[in-house]
């Protein structure tokens, strides 16, 4: 409950387990919020983290697949959500029926275009498996509008190559995980996202892979310098291992 920073002494969050408490100090747990899956949180983790307002947006969710970003979404407020996932019948059925979300089914974002949605999104989440974001890039950042944000969920293991995967499909090696940052940091820069954060997802991927978010905008204007960027990276890097090697030294 600790990570999930729903524990809070005297009206502060607590952030770190172990710490001390007054015994006359009010300790107030914050009820769970439920989302239709587990993505619902990770999303949720990276808006409030980036300081990302979904409220009265427009959104495209690329890779909805169960409807965890969506919900996350529309629970924080967003006007509209399109829900695309290359397969069918994945999403949760109270998002189906839903009137403020746009079904997209069977439909492959790397071939998306504008006149292909209702309207173009201020904001374009992105959560794909097997295959590289690499792929669909160019797709999303035509769609997006001038000034849109773009959140990226990158996993190391659909970008790095064949041996550099570890058994299981697992990529534990900091070096490779920070290679496939840097690299996705420079490929998102050269097509025209302007990067704004680098961190990672305070929840592991399925079979227990670290992830990464990237957050820009579609806007012209002045980089953050090399050294910068870099310094993102490797923040999110060794924030993820450390993050994550105290968690387990937590767990019974």
């Amino acid at each position: 409950m600790i990570m999930e920073g729903r524990v809070f002494v005297d009206g502060q969050k607590v952030v770190k387990a172990g710490s001390a408490v007054s015994p006359h100090s009010q300790i107030a747990v914050q009820e769970e919020e439920e989302f239709v899956s587990r993505g619902g949180w990770k999303l949720k983790g990276a808006l409030e983290e980036f300081g990302i307002v979904p409220h009265n947006k427009v959104v495209l969710d690329a890779g909805a697949s169960a409807g965890g970003f969506t919900d996350c979404l529309l629970k924080c407020g967003a006007q509209k959500v399109i829900a695309v996932d290359v397969g069918y019948g994945q999403l949760d059925w109270s998002l189906q029926k839903d009137p403020r979300v746009i079904v997209m089914d069977r439909t492959n974002v790397r071939y998306l275009k504008a006149e292909d949605l209702p309207f173009l999104p201020d904001l374009i989440t992105v959560d794909l498996s097997f295959i590289s974001l690499k792929k669909v890039a160019d797709a999303l950042m035509e769609i997006v509008k001038p000034g849109g944000e773009l959140l990226f969920l990158v996993k190391p293991q659909f970008e790095a190559g064949p041996h550099q995967v570890g058994k299981g499909g697992v990529v534990k090696d900091r070096q490779v995980q920070r290679e496939v940052l840097w690299d996705m940091v420079q490929f998102l820069m050269a097509r025209g996202v302007s990067i704004y954060k680098v961190s990672y997802s305070r929840l592991k991927g399925a079979k227990g892979n670290l992830e990464f978010w990237i957050y820009g905008r579609k806007e012209p204007g002045d980089q953050p310098a090399s050294e910068d960027l870099w310094a993102m990276v490797e923040q999110a890097v060794e924030g993820a291992h450390l993050f994550f090697g105290r968690k387990e030294e937590q767990e019974p």
